[in-house]
């Protein structure tokens, strides 16, 4: 008994690596691989199969401009507040590195008031106030002041009418605070001023007097740290 067939003619089908045919729709593929040419050639077949599609690659995404700006104004930020705290720290006077220089008698918040003084007292001492400042002296001077190193040359108590005396201190707190100086003279007191900011622990600060004619005798020079007394040094002028 014999099957009869009928229909259109196909080829027969050899599958591609892309795998089988999809439809009813075929094209001859190339010869681009090795194992289609070497079945062609083993077998004297014609390969039927479908090209591979290859899609193109997804567009790169845009960056975000936004996040760009908002972090380069930020930055920008920073960078003005570090100059500023910089240029803060430069301008003011009596600190700067290990020392500051801030002129007594030509300083802002300084006043010289010519009294006539019995006898100059020496205050007592506030054990808190005292932990602020370290190494208070009398000097005759800065070690090198044009290079902003105000640390004393000398620990001295007397001074010839005439010169110029200086007292340091170094700042021992990483509080901010106020240093006020009292120069006890025969003839006038004279009054200091210095704003400490905050973490200036470890650098000098320092008020100047210049000794007039009728400063001969004995002086006393008060620290205060906002107000209570942390230091007092005993110096003499003489002629």
């Amino acid at each position: 008994m014999q099957r009869q067939t009928g229909g259109i003619p196909v080829e027969e089908f050899a599958p591609s690596p892309h795998g089988p045919p999809i439809g009813g729709t075929t094209i001859q593929a190339y010869p681009a691989t090795a194992s289609a040419q070497e079945a062609t050639i083993t077998t004297g077949k014609r390969i039927i199969g479908y090209r591979p599609v290859t899609l193109p690659p997804p567009p790169p995404a845009k960056p975000r401009r936004i996040g760009i700006y908002i972090q380069t104004a930020l930055l920008g930020v920073a960078l003005l507040l570090v100059v500023g705290l910089v240029l803060a720290l430069l301008h003011q006077p009596g600190l700067f590195g290990r020392g500051g220089h801030s002129p007594v008698q030509t300083g802002p918040g300084v006043q010289a008031t010519a009294t006539h003084i019995a006898a100059c007292t020496t205050p007592a001492i506030n054990s808190a106030a005292a932990r602020t400042l370290a190494h208070v002296q009398m000097t005759t001077g800065l070690r090198d002041s044009a290079h902003q190193d105000y640390r004393p040359v000398d620990n001295v108590s007397s001074f010839r009418a005439g010169t110029q005396g200086y007292l340091t201190f170094q700042i021992a707190t990483a509080q901010a605070g106020t240093v006020a100086v009292r120069f006890c003279l025969p003839s006038q007191t004279i009054l200091g001023t210095l704003q400490v900011p905050r973490n200036a622990q470890q650098r000098y600060g320092e008020f100047a007097v210049r000794f007039a004619g009728g400063d001969v005798g004995r002086g006393v020079a008060t620290l205060t740290w906002n107000g209570a007394v942390a230091a007092t040094v005993a110096f003499a002028v003489r002629r």
